[in-house]
């Protein structure tokens, strides 16, 4: 029994370690998440993890798929030499992954809307508070919250939700303040830009296209918005 407890104790203190050393890694991965779309020459794979424009819901992104990434990694890693509940991580996982994204809208929204303050420095702060937030919400109800075994059916299923939602809206934002880019302030198609360099579509003075690869596309490019908000002449 005494060997039980100090092995209840001891998976506790490395869960605690991991779910702390996220806050710091989370960070930085979310800082460079940023540009990596740009870095990877606008690649279609990693538009879906990382952000490919200015609009508040992409930078979400920053949160979401490292913070999940994290979590899978910490269970595979920890639950192999250590007596970790799935039950127990995965719900305190998702509670992570709602918590930060409602964090950083929050503080986003308070220093924007009620104060209209636009800071570089404050964008980045609210990545760090939104993970710091989460995480020791998350690592609170790790060790004390008791869970029923249904909670992990509807944990899983709210992931799969978030992730599918998020990939999807890349492709297709809803027409809301929420997913218009900052810079065009339009809630534009999140690969716009990538069906341009990949087709060929230009705006302006530039060539026209002759074909598009609607399979290739089906998601990403509705012909009717891009000819009547971007001004895109598609020729067939």
């Amino acid at each position: 029994m005494v060997v039980s407890k100090s092995l209840v104790i001891s998976s506790r203190n490395v869960a605690q370690h991991w779910i702390l050393l996220g806050i710091p890694v989370l960070f930085i991965i979310g800082f460079f998440m940023h540009y990596i779309y740009e870095w990877s020459g606008d690649s279609t794979i990693v538009g879906i993890f990382a952000p490919v424009n200015e609009s508040v819901w992409e930078h979400l992104k920053l949160t979401f798929w490292p913070m999940l990434i994290w979590w899978i990694t910490g269970y595979i890693i920890l639950a192999r030499n250590n007596k970790i509940s799935v039950s127990q991580w995965f719900n305190s996982c998702t509670v992570a992954v709602l918590v930060c994204p409602l964090a950083v809208l929050c503080f986003y929204y308070t220093y924007t809307g009620a104060f209209g303050i636009e800071s570089l420095i404050l964008d980045i702060f609210s990545l760090f508070l939104g993970v710091t937030v989460a995480q020791g919400l998350a690592l609170h109800v790790y060790k004390y919250a008791i869970f029923i075994q249904y909670c992990l059916y509807i944990s899983v299923a709210i992931l799969i939700l978030l992730a599918v939602t998020f990939f999807v809206f890349t492709f297709a934002p809803p027409h809301i303040p929420l997913f218009k880019d900052s810079v065009t302030r339009k809630c534009s198609l999140g690969y716009a830009n990538f069906a341009r360099k990949q087709n060929n579509i230009t705006v302006g003075k530039l060539p026209v296209i002759k074909k598009i690869e609607p399979l290739n596309y089906i998601l990403l490019l509705d012909r009717t918005f891009l000819s009547q908000k971007t001004n895109i002449t598609i020729s067939s």
